[in-house]
């Protein structure tokens, strides 16, 4: 039950994560916009047939670069949304592994260090007690030092 309480901490930090954080905020804003365009092609014919041609045809013009701009935003928001989504799997899935593995890896960089100058570079460059804290770092270490140990 703590390892699932341990796992939900740590996914939520990744979602707090800064560059999560500002992907959220931009999809937000990106959102919003989309809204406030789709609310502006509502609401510009109004009153249509009191415009003179000349502001008809501005309408029009306004009305194709809405659209134009709707569609970029949809197709901006879609692949922000499936980017977030699949980061999110590829860290559970990355936690998941860590938690099986973690210390395996490191005992075997530990033994290593002896004969691989890479990993033990590695290992002494690492600063501890942010691998403790934060657990992507945590993760691209452990990523690091099994590809150094292949």
């Amino acid at each position: 039950m703590e390892e699932v309480k341990t796992e939900a901490v740590e996914v939520e930090k990744a979602i707090n994560h800064p560059h999560m954080e500002n992907l959220k905020a931009t999809l937000v804003t990106q959102k919003t916009m989309k809204e406030c365009l789709e609310r502006r092609l509502r609401l510009i014919d109004v009153d249509l047939s009191k415009k003179s041609e000349y502001e008809k045809n501005e309408i029009e013009i306004t009305k194709i670069r809405t659209i134009g701009e709707i569609d970029v935003l949809k197709r901006v928001i879609y692949e922000k949304e499936n980017y977030f989504i699949k980061y999110m799997q590829q860290f559970i899935k990355d936690l998941e592994e860590l938690d099986k593995n973690y210390d395996k890896v490191i005992a075997q960089a530990r033994t290593q260090a002896k004969t691989n100058t890479h990993v033990d570079n590695t290992l002494k460059s690492v600063k501890w007690d942010v691998v403790k804290t934060n657990m992507e770092v945590k993760i691209h270490l452990y990523k690091r030092l099994k590809d150094l140990m292949k």
